[in-house]
């Protein structure tokens, strides 16, 4: 989980890995290759920014830059890298950006509501990484395989008052 959260995938993927090819682990082979999927969607997700922002080409979207918000007009998504224009007083210019510097608030929106075991684990994750504990301890109880694990990550995160 923490290395989730600190965007650690590949030693997180290696870790299960190796507990696969442990002999004690066979019993737990399912719940391994369930949380390796986990491990891949939480790394998926600025491919998947991407591609909602893909879908939005030619429309307006707000972002927070510098805390402030910036209203930014899509021109072109490739892989991982954002182009748009932002008005400005001299006339609209053009911005480039990583969807990875995309703040998380801002990743909540695009992603939109979770529907999926994935898709919560995705969200628990991000809002850790915004330091929103209580809301996502929300989430942590559906997040399949790591819901235990989140949850007591969670509990020592933000103890109860």
């Amino acid at each position: 989980i923490f290395k989730m959260v600190k965007r650690e995938y590949a030693p997180a993927q290696e870790a299960l890995l190796a507990a696969l090819e442990t002999a004690s682990m066979k019993p737990f082979a399912g719940q391994i290759s369930e949380m390796g999927k986990m491990v891949k969607a939480v790394s998926s997700v600025p491919e998947k920014i991407s591609t909602v922002l893909n879908g939005m080409i030619g429309q307006t979207i707000t972002l927070q830059v510098d805390g402030r918000p910036l209203e930014i007009r899509l021109q072109a998504i490739t892989e991982e890298l954002v182009r748009g224009r932002v008005a400005r007083e001299t006339g609209e210019q053009t911005v480039n950006f990583r969807v990875s510097n995309i703040p998380v608030e801002d990743q909540l929106k695009i992603l939109g509501k979770p529907a999926t075991t994935e898709q919560r684990l995705v969200t628990c994750i991000l809002l850790i990484r915004a330091g929103r504990y209580a809301e996502a301890s929300a989430y942590a109880a559906d997040c399949g395989a790591l819901s235990d694990t989140l949850q007591e990550l969670l509990a020592t995160l933000a103890p109860p008052s």
